[in-house]
């Protein structure tokens, strides 16, 4: 009886020990590679960071489908009372899958900051199809 116990003891933690990694991989993401769902944008994804200088590199990367446009803007934002205020804004454009992949630069005072995107894609006539937006994670300096 003992026997029997143990063993399902083992079975129970051998499958939970497995979940517990896999959560901690999911915690090692450094910013937004997040896995969209839309249309034609094929990934996206924004970072930022900040030298010891105050030095803000803002980078944002989207590509899409063939036979697709996409106008990506890179906000840079600070929040200062209680809410996000964009202070530094860029706009690239690009196609298919190559798309865009910028990085901008930006001096900071001390705060909270963090890179916003959104992609504005349209077909090959103009016609809008869809904005999705991403955000990198929040940086202090």
């Amino acid at each position: 009886m003992k026997k029997k116990f143990l063993c399902l003891m083992v079975i129970f933690c051998l499958m939970f020990s497995s979940n517990i990694a896999f959560a901690g991989d999911l915690s090692s993401k450094e910013d937004s590679d997040v896995e969209l769902l839309y249309e034609q944008v094929m990934n996206m994804s924004a970072k930022l960071n900040i030298s010891s200088l105050g030095q803000a590199t803002c980078t944002g990367t989207v590509s899409v489908r063939p036979g697709y446009n996409v106008s990506l803007t890179i906000n840079l934002l600070k929040f200062e009372n209680n809410s996000w205020t964009t202070i530094k804004s860029w706009i690239h454009t690009g196609s298919g899958v190559v798309g865009v992949n910028e990085s901008e630069t930006y001096w900071v005072d001390h705060g909270t900051y963090m890179t916003e995107i959104v992609a504005y894609v349209t077909d090959s006539s103009g016609k809008y199809i869809e904005s999705p937006s991403a955000t990198s994670l929040i940086r202090e300096y």
